[in-house]
């Protein structure tokens, strides 16, 4: 239980982290697309109100509400990696391949679930997208950098003297 409680933490620190990556990735992408920095936040923006979040809020707005909505489900998905990952054995959580395998199949299952499965029925505009860089940006822009940061921790607390560990 307490390895649970403690990677259900870890997972929802690291996923705010891997939740920059993915954005700043996010954010890259639609300005050499050509759609401007603001357009991953009125995509974010856009779960909650709607395909008119895209044209019709100003674009202030879109990052404030893109941006909360893009922190609270960095830190779900975080806390499900965490939860994950706290029932392993402690060689695959330190281990760099391993990890690195694990978050990128994470990535790849997140844009499964929510752009394939959940955005056919309630949010079609995401399908919009190119699907192929979103799935490479999802994989390897979030799920790629989580189980390297969870790696480099979990390295860190296994390897750490006891007196260092809470």
């Amino acid at each position: 239980m307490a390895d649970t409680a403690r990677g259900a933490k870890l997972g929802m620190g690291l996923g705010l982290l891997a939740g920059l990556v993915f954005v700043a990735v996010e954010i890259g992408f639609a300005t050499a697309s050509g759609l401007g920095p603001a357009w991953p936040f009125r995509l974010f923006s856009s779960v909650a109100l709607g395909r008119d979040a895209l044209d019709l809020l100003p674009a202030d707005d879109a990052i404030l509400l893109g941006t909360s909505l893009h922190v609270v489900l960095s830190a779900l998905y975080g806390i499900a990696y965490g939860v994950y990952n706290a029932a392993l054995i402690d060689e695959t959580r330190t281990a760099w391949l391993r990890q690195s395998l694990i978050g990128t199949g994470f990535g790849v299952l997140l844009w499964v679930m929510n752009v394939q499965v959940l955005a056919l029925s309630h949010f079609p505009w995401f399908l919009e997208l190119p699907q192929g860089p979103q799935l490479v940006m999802h994989a390897l822009g979030f799920g790629l950098p989580l189980g390297l940061l969870y790696a480099a921790v979990e390295r860190r607390f296994r390897l750490a003297p006891l007196a260092w560990r809470p």
